[in-house]
């Protein structure tokens, strides 16, 4: 016998062993004259399927961060966590891109990105990357993140990438150059065609339908990245939250320090224009030689701080946004009639302005005149008919299980209080959301649908090749076409 024979041999005679003692072990535990066999024991009782488990109402109250507002206009959420010896730290800054001037979209973006790039009046651009990369911390525009050793160093950092930017000219051609090669791919995707083109469609006029273009990147130069950072960047445009492990008083006189010569600012931020009003119902399409259909349709929603907001989001989970896979749209397009790779809905924003509602569908070509057809039966079916209790429920226990997730860490539990500030939300929102989903009734969820779900009103964009199509888009409402550059 080989030794390879023999080793396994010896391994079965092992397991033999373990075998009989378990079975022994097993006979005493369940004599035979109360439970013959252990396929008895498990035929006699009736496990409830995981869905049907009912447990008791979760209990989760975090940690409060505290505010300061210091002098100069900046505002902190603090909040200690001596766990790690980490500090993270997340920045809001009102200066993104819904005040890109006019033919220079993507102003904003480029400046975030060279004022951390480009160097500082203390530290060129490579020393930055250097020091950072010695010290395993991160620094940007947005926070950073560093051993609490280093925290008074990478404070100093980002202090100077928010203070003291040179925008060294050569960074910027190389971002340039980088968003220029991305701008000219963009159309490669037709994923990234429907989502890019609906939207400009859908928000016309509104800073959310302005995407960087070849032309408008070109516009920028190093001049316009002073100016924007001269217009925005001040302390009394600035939320900084601080979590981890850290001492708070040492902390608030450091931060103090740092910032003390940072003297507030007027700011004249420019007047954002409202979502326009949906009036009647549009198809745009897009032509890609390809053998499926891209299809996203929607509309301007509402607003985080508006009444109807939960309910709303609520009804997008059954409709088509839950995470499982299991609502709607999922059962009657994918597993019902095998048409859509992937279906679903979303609702985009909604924190400063109103959000986007949006149902889409990736199917065959030939199939896209009936998914486009049965995404609107579904949408029209929320709008007319009760949610079940079954999915109510469902719906109600995946966001409360959810929830606590939302609190992973330090740095965002202070992150969340800050967004409260940020985009102006009462400051208890979280703290009675749970009580308001707890109180989500179907009829709440169908009134919100029936006025403010309306799929007559939708821009429908379509990407692929409408020679294979099924149906003439003219079906669904006025089409017009896009020309891909």
């Amino acid at each position: 016998m080989a030794v390879e024979d023999r080793q396994k041999h010896g391994d079965i005679r092992v397991l033999s062993l373990i075998t009989a003692l378990a079975l022994a072990l097993i006979l005493v535990v369940f004599p035979l004259e109360g439970i013959a066999t252990l396929t008895e024991l498990n035929a006699a009782v009736e496990f409830p399927h995981p869905s049907e488990l009912l447990f008791e109402p979760l209990e989760f109250t975090p940690p409060e961060p505290e505010r300061i507002q210091l002098e100069n206009g900046i505002v902190l959420y603090l909040l200690e966590n001596h766990e790690l010896p980490i500090v993270e730290a997340r920045a809001f800054i009102r200066a993104d891109s819904d005040y890109d001037p006019p033919g220079k979209v993507g102003l904003a973006s480029l400046t975030a990105h060279v004022m951390r790039t480009g160097g500082t009046e203390s530290l060129s651009a490579d020393n930055v990357d250097e020091r950072l990369e010695f010290l395993a911390a991160s620094a940007s525009v947005s926070g950073f993140s560093t051993l609490s050793e280093h925290l008074d160093e990478v404070m100093g950092i980002f202090r100077d990438i928010l203070m003291h930017p040179v925008f060294q000219e050569e960074k910027l051609e190389l971002v340039r150059q980088r968003t220029l090669e991305v701008i000219r791919r963009e159309n490669d995707r037709p994923t990234q065609v429907a989502i890019r083109e609906f939207t400009k469609h859908v928000a016309e006029g509104h800073p959310l339908s302005w995407f960087p273009t070849e032309e408008t990147i070109q516009n920028i130069a190093r001049e316009d990245l002073i100016l924007f950072h001269q217009r925005f960047y001040h302390p009394n445009n600035l939320i900084l939250t601080v979590a981890g492990d850290f001492q708070r008083d040492e902390l608030v006189r450091n931060i103090q320090t740092a910032f003390a010569r940072w003297e507030p600012a007027q700011i004249n931020f420019p007047e954002i224009p409202p979502l326009s009003p949906e009036s009647e119902r549009i198809v745009y399409y897009a032509h890609k030689e390809i053998d499926q259909s891209t299809i996203v349709m929607g509309h301007p929603a509402m607003r985080q701080k508006d009444p109807g907001f939960i309910p709303f989001t609520f009804m997008n989970r059954i409709l088509g946004g839950s995470p499982a896979g299991d609502d709607r749209l999922f059962r009657e397009i994918r597993e019902k009639q095998g048409l859509a790779y992937a279906v679903g809905s979303f609702v985009s924003g909604g924190q400063r302005y109103r959000g986007i509602f949006a149902a889409y569908s990736i199917t065959r070509a030939d199939a896209t005149g009936k998914a486009i057809q049965l995404v609107l039966k579904e949408l029209q079916r929320m709008r007319t008919e009760r949610v079940t209790q079954q999915e109510l429920e469902k719906t109600q226990n995946a966001i409360i299980n959810q929830f606590v997730f939302r609190y992973a860490s330090a740095l965002e539990i202070a992150a969340r209080a800050a967004s409260l500030e940020f985009y102006g939300l009462p400051q208890d929102y979280y703290k009675t959301y749970l009580k308001r989903v707890e109180e989500m009734t179907a009829d709440k969820i169908l009134q919100v649908a029936g006025e403010h779900l309306r799929p007559d009103e939708m821009k429908i964009m379509v990407v692929g090749s409408k020679e294979l199509f099924d149906q003439d888009l003219e079906t669904f409402g006025a089409m017009v076409r896009i020309e891909l550059r």
